[in-house]
């Protein structure tokens, strides 16, 4: 049984690498080593298929029913994945803000659908063929390659997980020598506030007293000019806000790929890797 769910783990952790790989060169024409591991899997596909295997198995008839909890069992995982590396490693691997219907960014409706109707397929046809070809090969052969499998893995872990800790190093030094970041962004963001809000003050007294000397119709087109410039300053605030926090991010990028190759192979695997500063957090939570 054991060996049954550490093959499904392997098979599924390579395959989830190469979708990432070649859905990378698809998409910027290099390729690139996708995950955190140094070797050609994903353990986070491994683990998703198993879990949707071990829970889902019963249900093989009941297509509604694994589509759905596919879905809760992927997206619990993929959540849970985001939430405990950011606070291990003070990084927000992905990001899916910019996607509608997420959650927190860690998850979101474009990537859960795929995994529920993905999820299905595999657990009714996918699985159970790949599970008849391995059960054909003598157990002893079998039992060597998973602890060589295992071992290399093992090891990987190890090697790659001390790669991720230097980039929390090397993010507590930026913030050490970014000595405020949060004194930082409220100067720059105070001074564009300031310039605006004359700005502001200006075109309005200019506006009003326009108005009372036109028609009806002025006052509507000051009402609609007025929101018009102040979408445009609650943009130019937010703008601020991500180009400062984006020079933040790519500093400590370059400090980390400066230690070694495989720091420089795990900053391309997640080019949306966003830096998570105390001071940030604090700013926000105020």
């Amino acid at each position: 049984m054991l060996e049954k769910y550490i093959c499904i783990f392997f098979i599924y952790a390579f395959l989830g690498w190469c979708m990432e790989t070649i859905g990378e060169f698809l998409k910027s024409g290099k390729t690139v080593n996708r995950g955190f591991l140094i070797g050609p899997y994903c353990p986070v596909y491994g683990i998703g298929v198993v879990l949707i295997t071990i829970f889902l198995s019963k249900y093989v008839n009941d297509f509604p029913v694994m589509f759905i909890m596919s879905i809760v069992i992927c997206g619990t995982l993929e959540y849970f994945t985001s939430y405990i590396m950011e606070k291990l490693f003070n990084a927000r691997w992905w990001d899916y803000h910019n996607r509608k219907f997420n959650i927190n960014g860690r998850i979101c409706l474009e990537t859960l659908i795929p995994f529920g109707l993905v999820g299905t397929i595999l657990v009714k046809f996918v699985t159970p063929f790949f599970l008849g070809i391995i059960f054909k090969a003598p157990i002893g052969i079998l039992d060597s390659i998973l602890i060589i499998l295992c071992t290399i893995f093992l090891i990987d872990i190890i090697v790659s997980f001390n790669v991720i800790l230097g980039f929390r190093k090397t993010t507590k030094q930026v913030e050490k020598e970014v000595k405020d970041n949060t004194e930082e962004v409220s100067k720059k963001v105070k001074e564009i506030t300031t310039e605006k809000i004359r700005e502001i003050k200006e075109f309005a007294t200019k506006e009003i007293r326009y108005a009372k000397l036109s028609w009806e119709n002025k006052n509507r087109i000051l009402i609609l000019n007025m929101k018009i410039s102040q979408n445009k300053f609650k943009r130019r605030i937010k703008y601020t806000h991500k180009k400062i926090w984006e020079n933040i991010t790519e500093g400590v990028k370059i400090k980390f790929t400066e230690n070694s190759w495989f720091s420089q192979r795990l900053a391309k695997a997640f080019p949306n890797l966003e830096v998570k500063l105390k001071n940030k957090t604090k700013n926000r939570n105020k």
